[in-house]
């Protein structure tokens, strides 16, 4: 959720420290988006610096950060379409900042998590039988 204390927003909102102060700072920017202050385009690109970041902060890369990133770039635009469902005004930047989110969500899996995972398959061993994947 992107409802931080008002004492922690002016951090969180360059340098979040948890998922819900990614969240939240993920949420701001896409506020300054639908105001006409930016692009979705670069909003997208603001989030990836974000997420950069957060990863850099965290230190460790492991299941539970990688989670928590998918977890934020899937719930902010949810929350979006949930509180702004009836807005005409911006519902039109609203979809185009959830496909960008979905679209770089997926990327992020696909470059970052994904080879985590292989990783993890190699050291650890398969979880799928062996009929799925051959």
């Amino acid at each position: 959720m992107p409802y931080v204390k008002r004492e922690f927003r002016m951090g969180a909102a360059t340098m979040p420290t948890d998922s819900g102060e990614l969240n939240f700072a993920i949420t701001m920017l896409a506020v300054r988006c639908i105001e006409g202050e930016f692009t979705a385009s670069q909003f997208i690109v603001d989030v990836m610096k974000l997420v950069e970041n957060y990863l850099e902060l965290r230190r460790y890369r492991n299941y539970t950060t990688f989670n928590e990133v998918v977890g934020v770039l899937a719930c902010v635009p949810l929350e979006l379409e949930r509180r702004l469902r009836d807005s005409d005004e911006h519902w039109a930047v609203v979809v185009r900042i959830k496909a960008e989110l979905d679209a770089y969500r997926e990327l992020f899996y696909v470059l970052t998590v994904g080879p985590y995972e292989d990783g993890k398959l190699e050291s650890n061993g398969d979880v799928f039988p062996e009929r799925w994947t051959t």
